[in-house]
């Protein structure tokens, strides 16, 4: 008679404690991934914001550097050596025309500027446009107009004749405009009072109305060049 065979086995599994562990271990690990995302997230928004500022910063130098680099231009003369005849009444910032004042700094204080702006037809002399502490430069410069302009197209009959040059309806040019002539040797700076245009040029008055006074320092021939 044979006798039954028994086999021993070995219980399988984890056991309570094994898994406890292993949650504890998992929760560490969690965390710790969590901390590293938080810290990556947090350092790329750092970079990101750091990035726009640089960016803003060079845009802003790029601004000042290519204002301030034509500051005093005024064509073919410049305002050390032909210092314009400002006709225009209340011009803003004709203070700022002379051959040592094509760029300016100031300090706003919250209330008023130090030193005095001359300015005061710019927005940047409007307290509320500006921030209290902020520093505010000033540059003055002829500008050309890219719809028309250049060279008068005829000489002037008087010093008191209306300017003709070269443009047509689309001209970028209206009235209380201020305009630069110069020739280089005589520089004058007025105010538009009346202006014609047609399909090939552009007529410009400088009546005493916003000026004081309609002649010119002389009437000018074709070399005369027309700014804004």
């Amino acid at each position: 008679m044979r006798q039954p065979i028994y086999h021993k086995t070995r219980n399988a599994g984890f056991g309570l404690v094994e898994i406890l562990i292993a949650l504890v271990l998992g929760m560490i690990m969690t965390i710790g991934m969590t901390n590293v995302f938080l810290s990556s997230k947090q350092a790329y928004r750092t970079q990101d914001a750091l990035s726009v500022i640089q960016e803003n910063g060079r845009y802003a130098m790029e601004v000042l550097a290519r204002n301030i680099r034509m500051s005093g231009y005024q064509g073919c003369g410049n305002l050390a050596a032909v210092v314009p005849n400002v006709l225009a009444n209340n011009m803003p910032g004709s203070g700022t025309f002379s051959s040592n004042q094509s760029i300016r700094g100031y300090e706003y204080s919250g209330s008023a500027f130090s030193p005095l702006y001359g300015d005061t037809g710019s927005t940047s002399d409007d307290p509320t446009s500006v921030k209290a502490g902020s520093d505010v430069i000033t540059v003055s410069r002829a500008e050309r107009v890219d719809s028309c302009g250049g060279n008068l197209n005829s000489a002037m009959t008087s010093d008191s004749a209306t300017l003709t040059i070269n443009g047509n309806t689309s001209c970028d040019l209206a009235v209380n405009d201020y305009i630069l002539i110069t020739d280089c040797e005589t520089s004058d700076l007025f105010q538009i009072t009346g202006i014609s245009k047609s399909s090939t040029e552009v007529q410009i008055s400088h009546g005493s109305g916003s000026n004081s006074s309609a002649r010119l320092s002389k009437p000018y021939s074709t070399d005369g060049q027309v700014f804004k």
